[in-house]
């Protein structure tokens, strides 16, 4: 690293990559990685972490995972976050929850949340759950029509105190909408940040990998942020069409009605809808 190199990351903050799930946590990831001083610790906050559940403890706990939210150990997640170096960005799919915004406050800690159209994300979390034998849920979704996990996907499942659990859709989105509030946080879209190859626009890529270097103090030319652009599509572990509006294609008048009913003006708020007529 070069001297100046150095310099400019002793200025920058730790980071979370926080997502909803099938939202793009790698296409942020991979955009956050290549901005200059910003390195990737190969860490994913989340329950699967090995914390221990602290649920008959809620006081001493802070909700992970956004799917099904797990307390785990405020003190433990503290210790991983304040072992983060300067310029240092980890991955996960948190909540927002009072208990993390005040560990990101303390510690100095920076967070970018991604979203998509809830839609997508659907389609996508059923044919990936269903396709990756070990993920949570596989085993239950392997027994369903792809019909039903796209379903699935949407309206949840509520199999309590055991079985698959499952939020619904909604919920799941406004877990993680809620970081929009706080002053650390930055919150971004898959549809902005995916860019033409993915049915998106250049000139909304480049404001948002922009707006993203401005949150976390990042110094970019144009130039640099036309190679980060230029190189942000694809290209990763669990990509596979990165495609905007793939849903057109999967959804059935049963999974548009349960939509209307359970995001329709949430979608209308978000900008992916204008009305109910769709």
């Amino acid at each position: 690293m070069s001297e100046k190199a150095a310099q400019d990351r002793a200025t920058l903050p730790a980071c979370i990559v926080n997502s909803l799930p099938k939202s793009g946590t790698h296409l942020l990831k991979k955009i956050i990685g290549l901005l200059p001083g910003m390195t990737s610790v190969d860490l994913h906050l989340g329950p699967e972490q090995g914390y221990p559940d602290v649920s008959s403890e809620p006081e001493t706990g802070v909700p992970l995972g956004v799917g099904r939210p797990r307390l785990m150990p405020r003190e433990k997640i503290h210790s991983t976050l304040a072992s983060l170096e300067q310029g240092n960005f980890i991955t996960g799919h948190i909540p927002y929850s009072k208990g993390m915004a005040t560990l990101l406050w303390e510690l100095g800690i920076k967070i970018v949340s991604i979203i998509r159209d809830p839609r997508d994300v659907a389609v996508s979390q059923a044919q990936f759950v269903a396709n990756r034998p070990g993920t949570p849920l596989h085993d239950y979704y392997r027994t369903l029509s792809e019909e039903q996990r796209i379903m699935t996907a949407i309206v949840g499942i509520r199999q309590l105190p055991s079985g698959p659990v499952l939020r619904n859709l909604r919920e799941r989105v406004e877990s993680v909408l809620q970081w929009d509030s706080q002053p650390q946080s930055l919150l971004t879209f898959f549809e902005r940040l995916v860019g033409p190859q993915g049915g998106g626009s250049r000139e909304l890529q480049r404001r948002e990998i922009n707006a993203i270097a401005l949150h976390l103090g990042v110094e970019c030319t144009a130039q640099e942020v036309d190679s980060v652009a230029d190189r942000a599509f694809g290209d990763t572990a669990t990509f596979h069409t990165g495609m905007i509006g793939t849903w057109r294609r999967y959804f059935t008048d049963e999974h548009k009605r349960a939509c209307k009913e359970l995001l329709g003006q949430l979608l209308i708020d978000l900008g992916y809808e204008k009305n109910l007529d769709w």
